[in-house]
């Protein structure tokens, strides 16, 4: 909730005047031994999301990733992680860490689909 108090008086003062932005909510920030389900809800409940969508923000959801602490290990990036590539160690990473890697790319790209921001991307 910090978090979106700061964002808020930082799109209030005008700073997110541009022409495309996006507000994610990471899974990955939510505490240890919580789940992310309804990690967000207070924030969503907010009315100052209507005012943030009136100036076109769009809101998306970016699902948590087990094995990041290995994925930053492995010194690769994510499309690397999930192709099976040799890591800085000389070895790719575990086979469930690519195959989730592989399903967090997918879910994160449905994300982009869904609302309609595929084409704000690099």
């Amino acid at each position: 909730m910090e978090d979106f108090e700061h964002l808020l008086t930082i799109f209030r003062a005008g700073f997110f005047a541009t022409q495309h932005t996006l507000l994610v909510m990471n899974e990955n920030l939510v505490r240890a031994g919580k789940t992310p389900l309804g990690a967000f809800d207070k924030i969503l409940a907010r009315p100052e999301l209507i005012e943030m969508d009136g100036a076109g923000v769009k809101i998306m959801r970016m699902p948590r990733l087990n094995y990041m602490d290995q994925v930053r290990r492995t010194g690769l990036n994510f499309y690397d992680v999930a192709a099976g590539k040799r890591g800085k160690e000389g070895r790719p990473p575990d086979p469930l860490c690519q195959f989730e890697m592989r399903s967090w790319i997918k879910a994160l790209e449905r994300e982009f689909k869904e609302n309609d921001v595929v084409e704000w991307l690099p």
